[in-house]
C-alpha cells in the first residue's frame, strides 16, 4: 500500500510540469489534483487511516467536440477495522479506484466523447453519472468541499458507479431554465463482481448474487436566478434488486425524487438539499441536507454541513444516521490547500447498537490537496 501510495504522488508530481498546455483554450488541456487523507476517531476500537487518490482530466478537441478522459488512481482501503470502513459516511474519495480485491489501482474512470449543441451538450461513453446530477455550489467535491459522502450527493440517489451512458446537459450560466438529462446502464465498473471493464459492456451477465443488469434514469431541470438556483429530479434504476425487508431478490426496478437548493448568504453561500426514493428496495428512504460556506479572510473558508438520513421502515434493527461536518480550508498557495476538519456521526450505517463500535462517532481529520 505504501508503494502504491508514494508511486502516484512521485508520478503526478513530475507531470506537474509539463500541464501548462491547460492554459491553452484551443488545445488539448490537462488538470488535475493529489489528494492525501488522514482520519482519527475518539472510538479506540476505529484505526486512524490515511488515504491517498489522484485524479488526472484531459480533454482533446476532435472534430466539432472534445473526447474527454478522466484517469483514477487510489492507495488500498482499510480492510477491516479503518474509519472508511467502520464509519463510512465520512469519506467519500477513498477507494474510488479498486480492483476486485479491493486493492487500490490506477484506472481510466471515465472516457467520453463531448458534442456542443446549440445551448446544449451531448456526452456519449463511460461517464460518472453524478457528475451533472444533484449538483451542488458548496457541496459537491470532496477534494475541495465537503468530505462526507452525504454532502457531496444525496444518499437516496441509487447512482452506479462509473458506467457506460448518453447524457444531454443545458445549465444556464446565472439566470434562465436547463435540464440534465442522461440514460445508462445500471452497472459501472466497481458494481459488477470483477470490476474490470469487459462486463460494462455485457449487458446479460448477471452478478454472483443473480441480480440481472438494468438502465439507470434520471431527469432534473434547473431554475436559476441571480439570488438562488433550484433542482429538482426524478431517477430509476431498472435492474434487479434485493428486498430491504428479507434480501429475497425481485425485478421490481427502484425509483426516487430529489431537489436542491443554493442561494447567497453575505459574502458566503447555502445549500439545502432532500431526496425520497422507495422504501421496499431502499436502505436510505430519505436524506435532508442543510451546508453553508463562508470566506473567513481571503485565504480561508469555513463549511459547515448536517444531513439526516431515514432509514427504510422495511430495514430491521436499523437506526437513522445524523452527520455533522465542520472544515476549513485554506489556500496557502494556488497549488496546495490544507483543510482541518471535524466530523460527527450518529448511527453509522444505520447501527446505533454500540456493539461494534460507539453509536456516536467523533473523527478528527486533515486534507491536503494538490491541484494543478
Amino acid at each position: 500500500m505504501h508503494r502504491l501510495k508514494y508511486g502516484i504522488v512521485a508520478v503526478l508530481i513530475g507531470l506537474i510540469p509539463t500541464l501548462s498546455i491547460a492554459d491553452d483554450s484551443s488545445g488539448p488541456s490537462i488538470s488535475g489534483g493529489i489528494t492525501v487523507t488522514t482520519q482519527a476517531a475518539k472510538d479506540d476500537r476505529v484505526k486512524t487511516e490515511t488515504q491517498v487518490t489522484a485524479d488526472l482530466e484531459g480533454v482533446v478537441p476532435l472534430g466539432p467536440g472534445s473526447i474527454n478522459i478522466h484517469v483514477e488512481a487510489s492507495s488500498t482501503p482499510s480492510s477491516s477495522d479503518g474509519v472508511t470502513v467502520l464509519v463510512p459516511e465520512t469519506n467519500d474519495d477513498v477507494g474510488s479506484a479498486v480492483d476486485k480485491k479491493n486493492h487500490g489501482r490506477i484506472q481510466v474512470s471515465e472516457l467520453f466523447y463531448s458534442l456542443p449543441y446549440g445551448n446544449s451538450n451531448f456526452d456519449i461513453g463511460l461517464m460518472d453519472a453524478s457528475a451533472n446530477l444533484d449538483t451542488d455550489a458548496i457541496a459537491n467535491d470532496e477534494t475541495s468541499q465537503f468530505l462526507s459522502g452525504s454532502l457531496v450527493n444525496n444518499p437516496t440517489i441509487e447512482f452506479p458507479d462509473y458506467t457506460l451512458g448518453i447524457r444531454m446537459d443545458s445549465e444556464p450560466e446565472s439566470a434562465g431554465v436547463g435540464y440534465h438529462l442522461l440514460i445508462g446502464s445500471s452497472h459501472g465498473i466497481a458494481d459488477n463482481d470483477n470490476y474490470d471493464y469487459k462486463d460494462l459492456f455485457d449487458l446479460n451477465a448477471k452478478n454472483s448474487d443473480s441480480r440481472r443488469k438494468g438502465v439507470f434514469a434520471a431527469a432534473e431541470g434547473v431554475w436559476k436566478t441571480p439570488a438562488l438556483t433550484s433542482r429538482l429530479g426524478i431517477w430509476t434504476n431498472t435492474s434487479d434488486h434485493l428486498r430491504a425487508s428479507n434480501n429475497t431478490l425481485t425485478d421490481k426496478a427502484n425509483y426516487g425524487i430529489y431537489g436542491g437548493l443554493n442561494g447567497a448568504l453575505g459574502a458566503g453561500t447555502w445549500s439545502l438539499r432532500a431526496g425520497w426514493a422507495d422504501p421496499s428496495l431502499s436502505r436510505n428512504n430519505w436524506g435532508l441536507g442543510a451546508a453553508m460556506e463562508y470566506p473567513v479572510s481571503v485565504m480561508a473558508k469555513v463549511g459547515l454541513g448536517l444531513t439526516h438520513t431515514i432509514a427504510s421502515a422495511d430495514l430491521a434493527g436499523a437506526d437513522d444516521t445524523t452527520l455533522i461536518e465542520l472544515y476549513m480550508r485554506i489556500d496557502l498557495h494556488e497549488h496546495l490547500q490544507v483543510t482541518p476538519l471535524i466530523q460527527y456521526v450518529n448511527n453509522p450505517n444505520f447501527d446505533g447498537s454500540g456493539t461494534v463500535i460507539d453509536a456516536q462517532q467523533w473523527i478528527a481529520g486533515m486534507r491536503l490537496q494538490v491541484p494543478f
